[in-house]
Parts: structure tokens; C-alpha cells; sequence
């Protein structure tokens, strides 16, 4: 009967192939991390910019879908984006992904579409605003909560700057 041999490795060996492995996959892991960060490659079709990683018929299935060129945001919202006052970086940049949540809370993929009159969206906005107002205060930002030259109640409900 034949007797298998016993490994020729020794721990220090085994434990030192296991911490390679391990530097490897953080190498590998730190250039997917970096790989994620730069959109810069560019479509041949359509020119929209693409992550490395990204398969190129994502954007426009290799030239078979024509898009339809980005709309300008709302000079309000563009301000607020590229400001550089406290209250544009406090209030909008630095809670943007929050105001992204509240605004497709409700959102659905095969969502019916109804017709509200003006007064329930109205409630429906108010209700939202006293919300926001609510959330503004607790955190101590209520100073840059004022009425707006426009005179609206708050630049939160309909994007413009408090100046006063």
C-alpha cells in the first residue's frame, strides 16, 4: 500500500504564500477603488464619458440609440451647485444626495400617473417644506432660514437664495 507523503511546506512558508494572497487582492482592490473614481474615457459613438470598467454599450448600445443632448438645470439649482457661499455648500451641496431621497421617495417603475389639482400638491409641497424647515432647525442651520427677496418663505422650497 502506498503511504502518502507529508507536505514538504512548513508554516512559515503556508503563512507566508497566505499573506502574498493577501497584499495581491488589496492591490487589486485598491486599483478598482482608483478605476471608479475617473470618468475618462470617452464613447466613439455618443462622447458621453465612461468609467474603465463600465461595458461601452451601456450609454448608447454602440451607436444604435441616438441620446438626447443634457437640458441646462434651472439657473437656481446651477447656482447653487457652483457657489461658493456658505449657504449654497451648508444647505445643498453637502446635503444633495438627501435632497435626491426625498424627492424620488415615491418614485416607482410602473407607477400610475394621476392628475392632482394645484390645492393637494400645494398641501402635499407644505407639508414636505415643514419637513425640511424642521430638519434645518435641528441641525442648527436655521440662521440661513429667513424670507427671501422673492418673498417666499424659504429658498428650500423653491430654490432660491435667501439674501436678507
Amino acid at each position: 500500500q502506498d503511504i502518502a507523503e507529508p507536505s514538504t511546506r512548513t508554516r512559515s512558508q503556508t503563512s507566508k504564500t497566505s499573506s502574498d494572497t493577501k497584499e495581491k487582492t488589496r492591490i487589486r482592490q485598491q486599483e478598482y477603488r482608483a478605476s471608479l473614481k475617473k470618468m475618462d474615457i470617452e464613447c466613439k459613438h455618443c462622447g458621453v464619458l465612461r468609467l474603465k470598467r463600465e461595458k461601452p454599450e451601456l450609454c448608447c448600445m454602440n451607436g444604435e440609440v441616438i441620446l438626447a443632448p443634457l437640458q441646462a438645470p434651472p439657473p437656481e439649482i446651477y447656482y447653487l451647485l457652483i457657489a461658493k457661499d456658505p449657504i449654497s455648500k451648508v444647505l445643498f451641496v453637502n446635503k444633495i444626495r438627501a435632497y435626491n431621497q426625498l424627492s424620488f421617495t415615491k418614485t416607482r417603475r410602473n407607477a400610475k400617473i394621476y392628475f392632482h389639482d394645484s390645492s393637494d400638491i400645494e398641501a402635499q409641497i407644505d407639508r414636505r417644506h415643514d419637513i425640511m424647515k424642521q430638519s434645518i432647525i435641528k441641525q442648527g442651520y436655521d440662521k440661513y432660514y429667513s424670507k427671501c427677496i422673492n418673498g417666499f418663505k424659504s429658498f428650500c422650497r423653491y430654490l432660491y437664495i435667501c439674501r436678507k
